[in-house]
């Protein structure tokens, strides 16, 4: 018996297999060995667990975020820096010291994962919007960072800007996204809005009376000044929110309309949105009757004829131009659909 064993072991060794090495091929002591490293990838697990329940508490406080409580850090002038509260701020930071241990990635939440990685790039809170200078036109050049896609942030960045603001304004060449944001913001009841087929312009509701009429008025300026020569017809070209309408005056609007349209043909030099001539015109501050009111103001005492107003125009001072209807080119009126009138030349008054 123990010759056989000794002859086993030298044929082994002939082949060069040592028995203590056999030994440890064994099904057992493998078993042993992969209960040991499962157990060192749990304990390994349990390192980080809870600094992913930290981040994952912070994405969970993001979600169910008011817009009021965004900050807003305009440091740089047009960019706009978003901030979570402290608390959020917080946790987040406390999740990051996962950095500091051994831990598989491929074992993370994939939001965490993504966290991470903007955090080794240096990117974590490379959330921003800027604006176009004055006229508030939003952009939004990088989007939300993946960790934090799908959160419903973006109308919130967007609604917190807007109140920072007063006023912001797109386009139809924004991103689908984008204009998605502008689309749910106006559904809003604290929004008023003004829309057009190309523009969209979002005004707080909070904000002041007169500085809404200036912002619209602006706004419209701008379409004139630059190169829409149709008449802007209230209701059809151009819509305003009731909220708004009621506000302003519907009569208001239209006037301010006509007038905006005769000084972007007149004002060669005046810039849309300038702070050296924002809001240089005005609305009456009674809602109602706007050209009634604005006629009364016009016409004097009764014994002083001289100021009457002219029966042709009204007291308006212009008439339609019977040479076009306002959508073609006209020379006469500069395609504008309304001239002087002829029988004041323009200044509304009755001559003697």
């Amino acid at each position: 018996m123990k010759k056989n064993i000794l002859r086993e072991d030298a044929e082994m060794k002939e082949m060069g297999i040592k028995a203590s090495r056999l030994a440890k091929l064994q099904p057992q002591n493998y078993l042993v060995k992969r209960v040991s490293r499962i157990g060192k990838e749990q304990k390994s697990k349990l390192k980080y667990l809870p600094y992913q329940e930290i981040f994952l508490e912070a994405i969970e406080e993001i979600k169910n975020l008011n817009w009021q409580d965004l900050i807003i850090d305009d440091a740089k002038k047009d960019y706009y820096y978003i901030d979570f509260p402290k608390s959020i701020d917080r946790k987040l930071k406390q999740s990051l010291k996962v950095i500091n241990i051994k831990y598989r990635k491929d074992l993370l939440d994939n939001r965490f994962k993504l966290f991470l990685n903007m955090a080794e790039d240096n990117r974590l809170y490379d959330i921003y919007l800027f604006t176009e200078e004055d006229r508030n036109r939003t952009h939004f050049p990088d989007g939300l960072p993946g960790w934090l896609l799908g959160l419903n942030l973006g109308i919130k960045l967007y609604r917190a800007l807007l109140y920072y603001l007063d006023f912001i304004q797109s386009t139809e060449t924004a991103s689908y996204d984008v204009q998605k944001i502008y689309h749910n913001l106006v559904q809003m009841p604290d929004v008023n809005c003004v829309i057009l087929k190309n523009n969209t312009l979002l005004i707080d509701s909070s904000t002041d009376r007169q500085k809404k009429a200036m912002i619209v008025g602006e706004f419209i300026f701008e379409l004139f000044k630059i190169g829409r020569k149709r008449k802007l017809e209230l209701g059809t070209d151009m819509i305003v929110d009731s909220a708004l309408s009621k506000e302003l005056g519907t009569n208001n609007i239209k006037k301010l309309i006509e007038e905006l349209r005769v000084l972007a043909r007149k004002s060669s030099d005046r810039k849309p949105f300038s702070p050296d001539t924002f809001g240089d015109f005005s609305i009456p501050q009674k809602d109602d009757n706007y050209l009634k009111s604005k006629k009364n103001d016009d016409v004097p005492e009764e014994d002083d004829e001289s100021d009457e107003s002219c029966d042709y125009c009204g007291g308006e001072g212009r008439v339609e131009c019977s040479s076009c209807s306002g959508d073609d080119e006209c020379s006469d009126c500069d395609s504008t659909g309304y001239v002087d009138c002829p029988e004041c030349d323009g200044s509304g008054l009755k001559h003697n």
